[in-house]
């Protein structure tokens, strides 16, 4: 049972964009595993340059392109606050 359906207070945290990376990860299947928990817990957050920043990397170095997922994750969907819950769909959705 997750923390918000028992009714106990859920800790917040703010997801780094190197776990957001690792979420990615080809390469290392342990890392990656650990970096998509945390972005699933109750609590994760994500701040827009952090998203700015995971954009510019998988643009960049991942080749996806910029008109794909990783400009969605920065500029739409229905979060435009500068604090906004993360979501294994919108982490999983830039997946090359």
């Amino acid at each position: 049972m997750r923390a918000a359906e028992s009714g106990a207070r859920t800790l917040l945290f703010f997801l780094d964009t190197n776990i957001l990376i690792y979420s990615f990860s080809g390469q290392d299947a342990a890392k990656r595993e650990i970096a998509r928990a945390l972005a699933e817990a109750d609590g994760a957050r994500v701040s827009t340059q952090v998203l700015s920043e995971l954009a510019h990397v998988l643009t960049r170095r991942f080749g996806v392109p910029a008109k794909g997922r990783p400009r969605e994750l920065c500029q739409g969907g229905e979060d435009r606050r500068p604090e906004a819950a993360v979501t294994p769909a919108k982490i999983l959705a830039g997946a090359p």
